[in-house]
């Protein structure tokens, strides 16, 4: 089963739920896996090391164990938001696929030396391996759905 069907199909499960997991809700100021951001200073690609002016709420998750191959595993939905000027620290994705849409706002991605700009509706696709980090220099802030599959907490 390929990932984007994964997703789509957890999201939409976990969307129609009408009581969300207990940790539903959730408000955190990281929103980056602290093992993620331990990187070689060659792969860092000189970004940012601590996120700033940001905040993650979980709106909840959704258990894999019914997929074999996914055992062990949850999606869980976040709704992101980065003010004004805020970063999301660099960091390479391990173990984490997911997705990122822009629902307001605008934010720049940096892969590598590559800025991307994401304007509502746009969406990052996020894999195993994948180093960046995200800014917003903008006046307005930036929300983001952003959908993940991780291990089961």
């Amino acid at each position: 089963m390929r990932l984007s069907t994964i997703l789509v199909l957890s999201t939409t499960t976990l969307l129609s739920l009408s009581h969300p997991s207990a940790d539903a809700h959730e408000h955190k100021k990281s929103v980056v896996p602290e093992a993620e951001m331990k990187l070689d200073a060659a792969v860092a690609h000189h970004g940012p090391t601590e996120s700033t002016n940001i905040s993650a709420d979980v709106l909840g998750t959704v258990d894999l164990n019914t997929v074999r191959e996914l055992e062990g595993k949850q999606v869980r939905v976040r709704l992101i938001t980065i003010a004004p000027g805020g970063k999301v620290a660099v960091h390479q994705h391990d173990d984490r696929p997911g997705l990122a849409q822009i629902l307001s706002g605008v934010a720049v991605e940096y892969r590598g030396k590559k800025a991307i700009h994401h304007h509502p509706g746009s969406v990052a696709f996020e894999q195993d391996g994948d180093t960046h980090w995200w800014h917003n220099p903008y006046k307005e802030e930036v929300r983001a759905l952003v959908v993940d599959i991780l291990p089961k907490e």
